[in-house]
């Protein structure tokens, strides 16, 4: 019998990916999947309703039953009681808890934040506002889980080896209760398709047939890694609420599947490349939080590269597809094959998703924060660009400093006399002091809001796939890993760089007005100063200019960055670790902070990551990196990004992918982590804002994701016009 189900399993996945050759068909369903609510209501109930049933269940449990097991009755009555639905348009099945901004438990968590701040550390709050303009935050929201581990068990092995764990304590309890309703969710997927109207349908039926494995085995082909990864994903972001921050090294993932699945004769290249359209697209249509990560390449032990046919055909993918998500990280080296590279520089130019991150330096920045070459080897690059130890870490990202903040309050003091300065090395000093002064409190509070992170955030789903939290019934966000980091990022060191310049410059060296006049100037947003401040804003003594005073002020301000934080404890037995990215806060903050004596206005944004400001760099690519090597990359171990903008005109033809070779090369070699590319001309893009009806596919890269060009308001459309005008052209 068994023979008989899985000669009929494959039989199935053979009609299926035959029939997804038509893939253009499926593509409007595609779209709409996870935009509305496609689930069949007969099935069982939308999110407003659990939602309703999940409020009663924590009001129930609540000082009655530990957080953990709540949250764990809570995951079990979604999977069992959430509609569902399938489509002979969609490889994979559509639930009706799919929104990112309405899961169901979102709300309850906030409150159960609120409660555990209160309890156990009600000072935090208060304390966090002498951080003036910086972001101090609960951030729990991040997994990787192990992914090769997983794919192994399957949810029956998932479930027999939390079942056979000798940890007994809460939270082994509750992920015992989790293990079990994701499994028992699969086999009523199982039900529900082949009780649906299109249940002989060819596609249905390998849906089937693929559900029916997973629900007594691990996945034996590709499709069904897809199909498991899909169903871990959604149970773990989605129900339990803690975003998959990857899915792993998807091309050495898949690579063994994928091979069986030819040599079977079950699948073809152009059937399996279809599949992964259907795959990309479940993310194209959510739209998750930043865009879903996913990344290629690497290094074999034996010093070969893990890139192989599937990288080819993700890229194809990406190319061919052109959602803003999933977006693609690439592992660059010098065994990286040089079609894989030009195919990738080549699809940058033409505004795909890639970030390129080079093993070497994320090796050099590794080792600088104590892990192994092996460790290095292995990595998982996560959510933006971010990279850790594979399957032996979590990393946390609580403290965003405002550093041109700092700027915008030495000078108010000075305003009101209550600073004064006699050299610009006195006025330094004190920008550095207040830094370090900022940092030590961001430490502290942060220390006090994750030594409770067990209490509020049980990481169910993600612990799962971490065998010594199953072993020891510990959580994967609180200290039940390896290494437990936490990560303080920065956002406008650029920006904060150019302004302790011009500081030097009104108030130093041209000596046209007192620290304390300078104050007023910026208190009043440059009114009846605009020539001074088109002076500042055109001025080439900026940041990424390599430029020796800017040079030396960045090198100074990470070293005293990373002093303050780098292998500092934090309170889950792990270390702090200082990091160049800023996420969006590069506009967020900006929003919010006055002006700065760089030119910047009130309400402008700040530079990102470790970037210049915008339309700072005149000077060309070189230069920039040039800047980059000027600096001591191993200060800020956590991450080191580049946004790079390049006219179109610069980069054409195998020429200008060589160009891109060799910058992608010095940049790496300076230290830097990741890169990527925003290829516009200024004309292009102010074209897109008054014609944006004829750019709907344009994508622009923001930070670590990209975005359509036609989701940004005027003003960030504003921010990335100005710096293609200072880009540099022939």
């Amino acid at each position: 019998m068994d023979i008989i189900n899985r000669g009929i399993a494959v039989v199935a996945l053979f009609l299926s990916v035959s029939a997804f050759a038509a893939f253009d068909d499926d593509l409007p369903y595609l779209k709409s999947k996870w935009r509305s609510d496609v689930t069949d209501k007969s099935t069982g109930l939308g999110v407003e309703e659990l939602k309703v049933k999940a409020e009663k269940i924590a009001a129930a449990g609540k000082g009655v039953k530990p957080w953990c097991l709540v949250k764990a009755e809570i995951f079990k009555m979604v999977c069992e009681e959430m509609s569902v639905g399938f489509s002979p348009h969609d490889a994979f099945p559509a639930f009706s808890c799919w929104s990112k901004k309405n899961r169901v438990l979102t709300k309850l968590i906030n409150e159960r934040i609120a409660e555990v701040d209160s309890t156990y550390c009600p000072d935090a709050k208060v304390k966090s506002k002498e951080v003036k303009g910086s972001i101090l935050r609960h951030d729990y929201d991040h997994a990787v889980p192990d992914w090769d581990r997983i794919l192994k068990l399957g949810f029956p092995g998932i479930k027999a080896e939390i079942d056979a764990s000798k940890a007994t304590n809460d939270y082994s309890k509750a992920m015992r209760i989790v293990a079990d309703a994701m499994l028992n969710n699969v086999k009523r997927l199982v039900k529900i398709a082949e009780d649906s109207k299109d249940a002989n349908n060819p596609v249905i039926k390998a849906e089937i047939a693929a559900l029916k494995n997973l629900a007594k085995a691990p996945p034996k082909t590709a499709y069904e890694v897809m199909l498991f990864q899909l169903l871990f994903f959604y149970y773990g972001e989605h129900l339990d609420h803690l975003q998959v921050r990857s899915l792993g090294n998807w091309d050495r993932l898949l690579k063994p599947y994928y091979e069986a699945d030819l040599k079977s004769g079950r699948s073809t290249r152009e059937e399996f490349k279809n599949l992964v359209k259907h795959f990309w697209w479940q993310w194209g249509s959510l739209d998750n939080w930043w865009g879903q990560p996913v990344y290629i390449g690497g290094t074999k032990a034996d010093g070969t590269t893990e890139y192989n046919e599937v990288s080819r055909i993700v890229l194809e993918v990406v190319d061919e597809v052109h959602v803003p998500t999933p977006k693609l990280q690439m592992k660059i080296a010098s065994n990286t094959p040089d079609d894989i590279l030009s195919k990738a520089l080549d699809m940058a130019r033409r505004h795909r998703s890639i970030v390129f991150c080079g093993e070497e330096p994320m090796a050099k920045a590794m080792a600088a924060m104590g892990f192994s070459a092996e460790e290095a080897r292995t990595l998982d690059i996560w959510g933006c660009y971010e990279f850790q130890p594979r399957a032996a870490a979590n990393t946390t990202l609580p403290c965003i400093i405002n550093m041109p903040r700092i700027m915008v309050d030495l000078l108010e003091k000075a305003r009101i006399g209550e600073l004064k300065a006699a050299t610009f090395e006195d006025f330094e000093k004190e920008f550095h002091q207040e830094l370090e002064r900022r940092l030590e409190i961001s430490l502290d509070v942060v220390r006090a809001y994750e030594a409770n992170m067990d209490e509020f955030i049980p990481a169910l789903v993600h612990s799962l796939s971490i065998k010594s939290c199953v072993d020891e019934g510990k959580n994967a966000i609180g200290n039940g890993m390896k290494y437990n980091l936490s990560v303080i990022l920065q956002a406008g060191s650029g920006t904060a760089v150019d302004a302790l310049a011009a500081v030097k410059e009104i108030v130093y060296e041209r000596k046209e007005m007192t620290l304390a006049e300078l104050g007023q100037v910026m208190a009043d947003d440059w009114k009846g100063h605009d020539e001074l401040r088109l002076r500042m804003r055109a001025s080439r003594r900026k940041w990424g200019n390599n430029e020796p005073l800017t040079n030396k002020l960045k090198r100074d301000l990470y070293r005293v960055f990373g002093a303050a934080v780098n292998g500092k404890a934090n309170s889950r037995g792990g270390k702090f670790f200082a990091s160049g990215h800023s996420i969006d806060f590069f506009y967020i903050m900006g929003r919010h902070t006055k002006a700065t004596p760089d030119g910047r206005m009130k309400g402008e944004e700040f530079s990102k990551n470790i970037s210049p400001a915008p339309g700072a760099d005149r000077e060309g690519p070189t230069a920039l990196v040039a800047s980059i090597n000027a600096i001591d990359t191993r200060d800020i171990p956590g991450d080191i990004i580049l946004d790079m903008m390049i006219h179109p005109s610069t980069i054409q033809g195998e020429k200008g992918l060589m160009a891109m070779k060799v910058l992608i090369d010095r940049y790496f070699a300076a230290g830097g982590c990741a890169m990527h590319f925003n290829v516009f001309s200024a004309e292009e893009l102010r074209d897109a804002q008054e014609h944006p009806e004829r750019y709907e596919n344009l994508q622009v890269r923001m930070c670590g994701w990209n975005v359509r060009w036609n989701d940004l308001s005027k003003k960030l459309q504003d921010a990335y016009i100005l710096r293609a005008e200072g880009v540099l052209q022939p």
